[in-house]
């Protein structure tokens, strides 16, 4: 999602995510308008602008932190604030990265790119989904099918262990 009051610059940003990085891209142009999207989906990043009409960038950006279905969304802002109190305000309330503009659009891309690259918190405390059946109790080293007790080996149950935590990736030797 873009939050962005300049609607050229929303717009080829749009565009160059939706064709360059391949990304659907939602777009509000003030803060209320963000946080009305927000509130009604989940999505992958925002960027947020820090200086718009009304509610504005800061007030959105934790607002966002404070909301459960997208407290732990990637933030990046986008502004003309060079200063780095402003840099380290925004970073403070919670975002991931501060671009100041202009900027490159590849080099937002890259940016944006890098943050979808990284674990998110609420993603790395989740415990692996597990196929129907299996359990896998990474602490006692015990894997149980149905509820009945498998017995191991050391390395079959670091195998196991492995696999388990990424179902349907294709693990090398």
């Amino acid at each position: 999602m873009i939050v962005e009051d300049e609607e050229d610059l929303a717009a080829s940003l749009k565009y160059n995510l939706e064709k360059e990085g391949g990304y659907f891209v939602a777009t509000a142009g003030t803060g209320e308008q963000g946080l009305s999207l927000a509130r009604g989906r989940k999505f992958d990043l925002v960027m947020l602008d820090m200086m718009l009409p009304g509610i504005d960038g800061l007030e959105v950006c934790r607002t966002l932190r404070a909301s459960g279905q997208n407290a732990a969304i990637p933030i990046i802002f986008l502004t003309a604030r060079i200063e780095e109190s402003d840099k380290l305000i925004g970073l403070e309330i919670g975002a991931d990265d501060y671009l100041t503009k202009p900027f490159s659009p590849r080099e937002l891309v890259a940016r944006i790119m890098a943050l979808l690259r990284r674990p998110r918190e609420a993603d790395r405390r989740a415990a692996p989904p597990q196929p129907a059946g299996l359990e896998v109790d990474v602490p006692r080293r015990e894997v149980r099918v149905d509820g009945t007790p498998i017995a191991l080996t050391r390395t079959e149950f670091d195998i196991m262990a492995a696999l388990a935590a990424d179902p349907g990736v294709v693990v090398a030797r």
